[in-house]
């Protein structure tokens, strides 16, 4: 299905309604609101801010301070920058210079999120987001690292150009009065860039993809469900099966290094056994992380990536695919952008602030990466005394707790003075009831910015895992091509912990459970030629279950479905080109519901069924069991899904009073990939379970007994919500995906809009409403020499460009667009910018 088209006129469109929207109220401030009268007037404010952002899609001419020689700058029609440098320093200066004249309003807003400074510009709502980065620690974290670089150093010297490039731009916008309309609206200007901006954004994505509240989790449902049943239905090892990359121990290694096997939880009593209390530090804690903005937790993995070898691929030579899946946004979380100077030559996906392509190719090779869902978060329950305020106990001697006070500025109110207390564990979150402190593996040094630079040359696999090496957070797995290899690594540190431990769990911080150290760089999980051709990374468990280091539990890997999904096609396809890639990631298949559902239709076998359940029986007995958008059978399939797990699990959660209602995240959902694991494998090999047994009403019951009530269920509610006729149940009528503005004017978005797919398909998105899914699509293919993308949005965040949703119908529809060489960018009459050394001058 076509998505609605929203270019330059209804851009305007959607702002003259919010423009009328707000004149009422327009001639006062509201608390912690600018007055928007001179926002909206017709020859000033937002009408002439998007009058200039759609210049942009024009040529221009302009002098730089700070470039050596001439920067060109080739647009292709869809926005696609290509930047010609004659030095590296300029190139960098130039990345700097077009993310800030297209996402400066989103790189100040990720800026302030991550140094806890949104409340100066939003007000009081956004304290609590500000307080708890402060705590984290972030900017204090860039400014260290930032001093740690030696001013000749390559990174330093790139963050330097790159700011120059972004400042740059808030000259000139200031200067001619056209900063975005957004920072008119909010009534602030932006500041000026800073390399440790830079550092600050690569760890606030470092704390999107790693910071976890799943010990948090785990604390509540042993304090309620009992220990030993917890890590019955959430094991360390997943109780499915896996499709690994890497073997059960890389070369060379013999043995654990220190910590957790991988073997299964040990028994015992959870170090919750203090009761109340303890609950109510989980409880707070778990309030005050969900009330945080998206980026600062990490949930939803949902990656794929692959490469085949040229022994597989149509041409003999290796293919790539990268797919990462985050938060859906308008304007997207990356900005495309092609650069060629003396020492550097590539091209891809960039996030706003960062100059590195994230993921991309380079002359000598391309990369991917997927969520590697190790644990990266451990928390401890920290000693004290109420006798000795400001200390906790640990290795037998009362510590005093750092402290520190930090002023947050609040837009319409007072400033308000915060406390943060931190032990060597790390910064404490919560002290209600007992004191907890979280040691996140993001704010141990990293030298991330050099490995992600480093990437762009390196010119083979060993260069490639080299770089990376000095990575701590987040655990991300690498997947690489070049013209003769493909490979794979987990980067990133992984700890170790004495013997016993259970970090799954709030630890005890008295220092007998500390980590001990990290795993050798050369024991991550890898693997680098294959002989069976092929790499799949899709969140799953990197290795299997004689790893000999903990890795994590069972509930912070994908279930495994999509990479087995990959696996198997690329393994019956022979030879693959970039068409069988194409497909493969808009593939719609669920590998849970092929196996599930015959077992259901077996359970229904010689029952009585309603009309509408003989139906929806039958649109299951015909299903291919793809969720595309026209499938009634995929509706069925879903909402049966969802019955059978809450049927299943449902009762043992009421049981022991979980707290659900306060805390939808404790809940029986298909997110929760340790119950979708355990419920698969009881219901193909152990129908009999225990726990298909209700344990509120004392019912014994199996699988199919369950799933029959399920099923009725299902119908009962897609008949209330969908009409009587199966037929009629379109999987697009009950699943859709939504585009959410930044700034979450609704006008601005895009969706809800029906949509196929499930969160187990390689197209894989959310539950019902997806918000989160495929934000970038890329096909390297070494034998042709093409480079395929595609994303959802547009390269500008003003909804005045026509170059603010132009690539949503493209990414829709299957649509690529290709790397093109500079002299094809530029023909046709496509817009070019010419950059050149001088003193400022107005534009």
């Amino acid at each position: 299905m076509r998505m609605r088209t929203f270019g330059l006129w209804t851009g305007f469109a959607a702002v003259l309604c919010l423009n009328t929207a707000v004149l009422f109220a327009a001639g006062q401030p509201a608390a912690g609101l600018p007055a928007l009268a001179s926002v909206f007037h017709p020859f000033d404010g937002i009408w002439t801010d998007l009058r200039a952002d759609a210049r942009e899609a024009e040529g221009r001419n302009r002098t730089l301070e700070g470039l050596g020689g001439g920067v060109r700058i080739a647009f292709e029609a869809d926005g696609t920058p290509h930047v010609k440098a004659e030095t590296d320093r300029d190139a960098w200066m130039a990345v700097g210079y077009l993310h800030a004249s297209f996402r400066l309003h989103q790189m100040d807003l990720m800026r302030r999120q991550a140094g806890g400074r949104l409340a100066e510009v939003t007000g009081r709502s956004a304290l609590a987001s500000d307080t708890f980065q402060r705590q984290l620690g972030l900017a204090r974290h860039a400014e260290q690292a930032w001093n740690g670089l030696k001013p000749d150093s390559e990174t330093r010297q790139i963050l330097e150009a790159y700011a120059e490039g972004v400042n740059e731009v808030i000259r000139e916008q200031k200067a001619s009065g056209t900063l975005p309309s957004l920072f008119k609206l909010m009534g602030y200007e932006p500041e000026p860039w800073k390399g440790q901006d830079t550092l600050l954004l690569t760890n606030l994505l470092s704390q999107m993809m790693s910071f976890s509240k799943l010990p948090v989790y785990y604390a509540i449902w042993s304090e309620t469900l009992g220990y030993e049943r917890t890590m019955e239905l959430m094991p360390v090892l997943p109780p499915n099966r896996q499709y690994p990359f890497a073997a059960a121990a890389p070369a060379g290694v013999t043995g654990a290094s220190g910590g957790h096997t991988g073997s299964g939880p040990s028994t015992g009593p959870s170090v919750s056994d203090a009761g109340a209390p303890l609950l109510a530090s989980h409880l707070q804690l778990l309030h005050t992380l969900e009330s945080l903005p998206s980026m600062a937790v990490h949930e939803n993995p949902s990656s794929n990536g692959w490469a085949v070898a040229g022994s597989k691929s149509a041409s003999g030579k290796p293919l790539l695919a990268g797919d990462p899946h985050l938060d859906y946004s308008i304007p997207s979380i990356w900005f495309e952008v092609h650069v060629d100077s003396p020492g550097f030559s590539f091209g891809g996906g960039s996030v706003p602030g960062i100059p590195a392509v994230l993921v991309g190719r380079s002359a000598s090779s391309a990369w991917t990466m997927t969520s590697g869902q190790n644990q990266q978060t451990f928390y401890y329950e920290e000693k004290t005394d109420p006798a000795k305020p400001d200390h906790y106990y640990w290795k037998g001697e009362w510590k005093p707790f750092e402290v520190r006070e930090e002023t947050v500025k609040i837009k319409g109110g007072a400033s308000e003075t915060i406390r943060i207390l931190s032990s060597v564990h790390g910064p404490v979150l919560t002290q209600e009831g007992r004191t907890l402190a979280v040691d996140w593996l993001g704010s141990v040094p990293s030298l991330n910015m050099a490995s992600l630079t480093g990437m762009l040359r390196a010119k083979s696999f060993g260069e490639f895992k080299e770089v990376l090496r000095p990575i701590t957070a987040p655990m991300m797995n690498f997947l690489y091509a070049d013209a003769k290899d493909i490979g794979v690594i987990t980067a990133g540190r992984i700890p170790t912990f004495p013997e016993g431990t259970k970090p799954w769990l709030p630890m005890p911080g008295s220092g007998e459970h500390d980590r001990t150290g990290w795993v050798p760089y050369e024991q991550n999980p890898q693997s680098h030629n294959p002989p069976e051709g092929v790499i799949s990374s899709a969140n799953q468990r990197q290795a299997d279950a004689a790893y000999p280091h903990y890795l994590g539990t069972s509930a912070y890997f994908d279930p495994g479905y999509r990479a087995g999904r990959i696996y198997k096609e690329l393994a019956e396809a022979g030879k693959v080109d970039s068409d069988t890639f194409k497909l493969l990631q808009h593939d719609a298949y669920d590998p849970l519901a092929s196996a599930v559902v015959p077992r259901l239709l077996e359970a229904l076998e010689g029952e009585t069924l309603s009309g509408a359940e003989r139906r929806a029986a039958a649109e299951l007995q015909r299903w291919n069991y793809k969720a595309e958008e026209g499938s009634s059978a995929a509706s069925v399939w879903w909402v049966f899904w969802e019955k059978y797990l809450q049927e299943t699990f449902g009762p043992w959660w009421e049981k022991h009073s979980v707290p659900v209602k306060e805390h939808t995240g404790l809940a029986v959902s298909p997110k929760k990939p340790s119950l979708v694991m355990s419920l698969e494998a009881w219901t193909l090999n152990d129908p009999g379970n225990p726990y298909f047994s209700n344990p509120v009403t004392g019912e014994k019951r199996e699988a199919p007994q369950v799933m029959r009530t399920a099923f009725r269920q299902a119908v009962e509610e897609l008949s209330g919500q969908l009409g009587g006729d199966p037929g009629q149940w379109a999987w697009s009528r009950l699943h859709t995906r939504h585009f959410p503005a930044l700034t979450r004017i609704p006008s601005l978005g895009y969706g809800p809009q029906g949509s196929g797919g499930n969160l187990y398909s390689l197209d894989s998105v959310g539950v019902r409403e997806s918000v989160h899914g495929p934000t970038w699509r890329m096909i390297a293919d070494w034998g042709s020499g093409r480079t395929l993308t595609s994303y959802p949005g547009g390269q500008s965040e003003n909804p005045g460009s026509p170059w603010y949703l132009n690539r949503m119908n493209p990414w829709w529809e299957g649509q690529y667009n290709e790397f093109l060489p500079f002299d094809q960018a530029s023909a046709g009459g496509n817009p070019v910018w010419t950059l050149e050394p001088g003193g400022r001058k107005a534009p």
